[in-house]
């Protein structure tokens, strides 16, 4: 008869150990990290359509995140940020509207203007971020510099032109 202590009866706890490591491994992720995101204006200020340049501006957006899952602070989690196209429904060709006047302009992620902050899709970027695990440093932060630049010569009334962008984080 085996005793408590023999490999015999030792076997099914260290079977229950692995299938649990197994079935956690394999759970899908539902963060329990809480997000704060802050910055994101883009202020223009005034427009002058007479410049031969573009109107361009400089801004930052900070998602900081908290409270990780003991499989979040192990695996990490990659976190998506992705913006709207606004009014103009299209991240390739945002409006700012006063009325039915419509100025033109783009959020960027690179000074050089080439990388159009969207969601990825047709042609714009969405970045992406690693939090919390130890592959990633242990982040829980990510700043993300933006500029916005509206091409020059746009003939517009003069007033108020405004566009509502939405920012979505995914993990």
């Amino acid at each position: 008869m085996p005793t408590p202590s023999s490999p015999i009866l030792r076997l099914p706890r260290a079977c229950r150990w692995l299938a649990a490591l197994i079935l956690l491994a394999f759970a899908p992720l539902s963060p329990a990290a809480t997000c704060t995101v802050t910055g994101g204006q883009i202020p223009f200020g005034l427009y002058n359509g007479f410049h031969d340049s573009s109107t361009t501006v400089i801004s930052q957006l900070s998602v900081q995140c908290q409270s990780p899952t003991v499989l979040e602070a192990l695996l990490g989690i990659t976190l998506k940020v992705s913006l709207s196209g606004g009014l103009s429904a299209s991240p390739l060709d945002r409006t700012l509207a006063m009325g039915g006047d419509r100025l033109h302009y783009n959020v960027y992620l690179q000074p050089n203007l080439t990388q159009i902050l969207g969601d990825g899709t047709d042609g714009t970027v969405a970045p992406t971020s690693c939090f919390f695990s130890v592959l990633c440093g242990g982040q829980t932060s990510y700043t993300v510099t933006i500029y916005g630049a509206m091409p020059p010569h746009q003939d517009v009334s003069p007033g108020a032109y405004v566009d509502e962008l939405t920012l979505t984080l995914a993990f």
